[in-house]
């Protein structure tokens, strides 16, 4: 049996709404917050273009920080969104479509989205 590997020296942060962890150079924090509301995901929506699922957590970030650089990388569910593929998916394209995902495009199908999206209705 392999022996238990020591952690390195570390610092915990906690708040209601955040969590963090400093590990010897580096920062890495989260935030949470309740579901996104109404004007918050028509706001999302917009920006990406496609339809979203009816629990989007739209204020949720990941940050991870490199203090003596400053470099800095933040994830957030709309950048994350918008990286989603929009549009056919093609073979070889990096696409990935579950097999409920034509049900769920018909139940939030909109005018204004099928002629963004190109959806079928």
């Amino acid at each position: 049996m392999a022996s238990a590997v020591k952690l390195p020296y570390h610092t915990l942060q906690e708040s209601p709404n955040s969590r963090g962890i400093t590990v010897h150079d580096w920062q890495i924090s989260t935030w949470t917050h309740p579901i996104s509301n109404a004007t918050e995901l028509d706001a999302i929506q917009t920006s990406v273009g496609i339809p979203l699922p009816e629990m989007t957590f739209g204020n949720n970030v990941l940050e991870l920080e490199h203090k003596p650089s400053g470099w800095k990388y933040v994830f957030n569910a709309t950048l994350a969104l918008e990286g989603v593929r929009n549009g056919p998916l093609e073979e070889g394209d990096g696409g990935v479509k579950v097999g409920y995902a034509e049900t769920w495009l018909k139940s939030r199908c909109i005018a204004p989205l099928r002629l963004i999206c190109g959806m079928r209705c």
